[in-house]
C-alpha cells in the first residue's frame, strides 16, 4: 500500500524549517532573519580552506553521485537555524564559535557542516537501496514536494532565500531526501527481527 503524504506530514517531518519561517504567523520575521544571517555568515567558506567553494561545486562524491557544496550549505542551514531557534538563549550569541563538537577544537558550526554532509550522505544511501525494501516515492508525493516548495519559496523574502542558499533545487531534493529517509526508516524497521532471545 503507498503512503500519502500531507503538506501536513511535511509540516512534521521539515519541522526545522518550518518552525523557523512560520513563527509569529510570518514566514521570516526580524529577529530569526538577524539570528540566521549571524549563522551564515559564520558558516560561509565552509568547505573551502582559503577561498569558498560555488554552490554547484563538489564536496563529496558518494557511488558516483557528485553532493553539491550548495546542497549541503541549504541543509546546515536549515539545521542552523533549528540550533538558533533552541540554543542561542541557553548558549549565547557566540555559540557558532564555541567548541562544541565531538573533536577537540572542533566548533558547533564545524559540527553542523559535517553533520549535514553525513545526513545526506546517509540519505543517498537509503535512496539507492529503495528498490530492495520496495519503496517507492509516487507521483502525488512528488507533486506535494513540488507544492510545499513553491509555498516556501514564495513566503519568504529574496534576502532570506539568499541567505538561507534555498534555491528550488535545493529545497526539493533536501525534501525529497527526507521523505526517502522516512519511507526507508518505516520500511527497514517493518522488516527488523525484534524477537530477543
Amino acid at each position: 500500500m503507498e503512503k500519502k503524504i500531507s503538506v501536513w506530514d511535511f509540516d512534521r517531518r521539515m519541522g526545522n524549517m518550518w518552525r523557523l519561517y512560520s513563527s509569529g504567523g510570518q514566514i521570516m520575521n526580524g529577529k530569526n532573519l538577524t539570528a540566521l544571517a549571524l549563522a551564515s555568515a559564520l558558516f560561509a567558506g565552509a568547505f573551502a580552506g582559503c577561498g569558498t567553494l560555488k554552490p554547484a561545486e563538489t564536496v563529496a562524491t558518494l557511488n558516483g553521485r557528485a553532493i553539491e557544496a550548495g546542497l549541503v550549505n541549504f541543509v546546515a542551514q536549515n539545521t542552523a537555524a533549528s540550533y538558533d531557534t533552541y540554543m542561542a538563549g541557553y548558549y549565547g550569541a557566540d555559540m557558532w564559535e564555541q567548541e562544541m563538537g565531538s573533536t577537540e577544537g572542533e566548533t558547533l558550526a564545524d559540527e553542523v557542516r559535517k553533520n549535514a554532509l553525513d545526513e545526506i550522505e546517509l540519505q543517498y544511501l537509503l535512496d539507492e537501496h529503495m528498490a530492495d525494501y520496495g519503496v517507492t516515492i509516487s507521483e502525488e508525493e512528488l507533486s506535494e514536494i513540488d507544492a510545499v516548495t513553491a509555498e516556501f519559496l514564495s513566503e519568504n523574502t529574496e534576502e532570506a532565500l539568499k541567505i538561507m542558499g534555498a534555491t528550488e533545487a535545493y529545497v526539493k531534493e533536501m525534501l525529497r531526501l527526507k521523505l526517502v529517509e522516512s519511507k526507508m526508516e518505516d520500511a527497514i524497521k517493518a522488516t527488523a527481527d525484534t524477537e530477543v532471545s
